[in-house]
């Protein structure tokens, strides 16, 4: 008869009971004890459905006593200690005796945990009626991209994104001019934020009243532009620069309120203070607001070079591009001029007009989260459709933005020569918008766009191989980029060099 194993599990029960301790069924001993224990045998799967069906009656009862016992009315002091508000560390190593650094061991949160933990309380415990749950997503939401500190990050009410979309397409309203939110490091390590013009769209109330690139809108109707954010701790604001006395804080407006307000009416005027570079002074200007469009592609010729002035980069654009290269002729010269060009319109025009201008494979390259670099490839060409390698120059100036430089640093990487007065404005920022259901979005910053040969030029922009002096005639200037298209940029530089001599 083969071997079985048995358990023995001991009970206390009174006094007249032994301990049995059965090895095999053959034979069995009876040892008396002094403590008297009542036992019982089983096999081992026996005992372990047991030990398992014990666990789990004392796992589920000791939930169901957690729930019945808790306090229904938590005592204020409680919940706010449960919602991870601790004591300073002073006061923590004091009452526990330790020292601060071992107190100082808090319990750490995830984002998600502790905006529930906060939600939770101010809709149990706040003392008026709550706004709306749509208003408290979005607030939520805002102040959670500003603690990226990054000003091309934010929130977009539906009011906004649709003015974005709008733009993206080519239509503006306001004062007509791209505008955008950089900031500037101080002395202190705060980071002071400013408004600024980018390009003024031609015709628009913008240009009209005389605003250029790089102007700087510091009050707007009286009121002077907050240069900070505004979920910055008041300790870190520094006194106002150009804010008088008169001024105060109090008759501030928020920066992206009036950058918001200049670009979304089409009817009024606005008083705006601009400091300007090179003036002393900062001046008033009246700007009235106005429906434009970004301008069509306006093609031209200079002896033999076919000159393209691309504002946009829209449809209607790659439209008329397409067209403009047809009637120029095959191995001919372009000029792209791109000044003013602040990148309008989408990523995908963007690649189509290059790959309209240059053969190439690789777009661009996207440095994105934890330095992953990612290839953007060029769009396929149809079938039977070959690009004619041309001679090309690109015109740029402080106003050539965002796709622009973009489309500028790919021609350059593939041979062609860039002109300009100065560096372009350097935006080199790959940001993606976000849509949400109720209408509103976000933007992000993805990443950070490079040339497939590895020049950037996010903050500094892109320098001209072909500097041109200031002050040059609008005649001047595309003659010299016309022949900088035709012969190149250094020959050029040689030829400029010795008339000088």
């Amino acid at each position: 008869m083969g071997r079985r194993r048995w358990y023995t599990v001991l009970h206390r029960r009174g006094n007249d009971c032994a301990e049995r301790s059965v090895t095999h069924t053959k034979g069995e001993r009876i040892v008396p004890r002094k403590t008297p224990l009542f036992c019982f045998r089983t096999t081992r799967f026996r005992f372990r459905l047991l030990a398992a069906f014990l666990a789990g009656a004392a796992f589920v009862g000791g939930r169901v006593w957690r729930e019945v016992a808790a306090p229904s009315a938590t005592p204020p002091a409680t919940r706010v200690a449960q919602a991870g508000v601790l004591p300073s560390r002073q006061s923590v190593a004091r009452s526990s005796g330790k020292s601060a650094e071992t107190s100082a061991a808090k319990p750490r949160f995830g984002v998600a945990a502790t905006f529930t933990q906060v939600q939770s309380l101010v809709q149990s415990e706040y003392v008026d009626p709550l706004p709306s749950d749509e208003s408290l997503s979005h607030g939520a939401a805002q102040a959670l991209l500003a603690a990226l500190e990054d000003e091309q990050s934010r929130f977009l009410l539906p009011s906004e994104r649709a003015v974005m979309e709008r733009e993206k397409a080519g239509n503006f309203a306001g004062i007509g001019a791209v505008t955008t939110v950089r900031g500037e490091k101080t002395v202190a390590g705060f980071t002071e934020l400013h408004l600024l013009i980018v390009a003024p769209l031609p015709g628009s109330p913008a240009q009209k009243a005389g605003l250029r690139t790089g102007d700087r809108v510091t009050h707007f109707d009286g009121k002077y532009i907050l240069p900070a954010n505004p979920y910055l701790l008041p300790s870190k604001l520094p006194a106002p620069k150009n804010a008088t006395d008169e001024d105060g804080l109090g008759r501030g407006i928020g920066l992206l309120v009036a950058e918001r307000t200049l670009r979304q009416q089409t009817t009024g005027t606005h008083v705006l203070t601009v400091a300007r570079r090179g003036t002393k002074q900062p001046f008033t200007v009246t700007v009235g607001n106005a429906a434009t469009t970004a301008p069509p592609l306006r093609v031209s010729r200079v002896g033999a070079a076919t000159v393209l002035t691309m504002g946009a980069f829209t449809k209607t654009t790659l439209g008329a591009l397409e067209a403009a290269l047809r009637a120029a002729p095959p191995h001919g010269s372009v000029v792209l001029d791109l000044r003013q060009n602040a990148g309008v319109g989408s990523l995908d025009v963007a690649r189509m007009v290059a790959a309209r201008l240059a053969p190439g494979s690789v777009f661009a390259l996207e440095i994105g989260a934890k330095g992953k670099r990612v290839a953007l490839p060029m769009p396929s060409p149809e079938k039977g459709e070959a690009v004619a390698r041309r001679k090309i120059a690109v015109l740029t100036d402080g106003g050539t933005a965002g796709l622009a430089e973009a489309v500028a640093a790919y021609l350059v990487d593939n041979g062609a020569s860039i002109v300009g007065t100065g560096r372009t404005w350097g935006d080199g920022r790959s940001t993606t918008l976000y849509p949400l259901a109720d209408g509103s979005g976000y933007t992000l910053t993805t990443g950070r766009l490079i040339g497939s040969g590895g020049t950037g030029w996010d903050k500094r922009g892109l320098a001209p191989r072909l500097l041109l002096p200031a002050g040059l005639s609008e005649a001047e200037t595309l003659a010299r980029a016309t022949r900088a298209a035709t012969v190149g940029e250094a020959m050029m530089a040689k030829t400029t060099k010795g008339a000088t001599r």
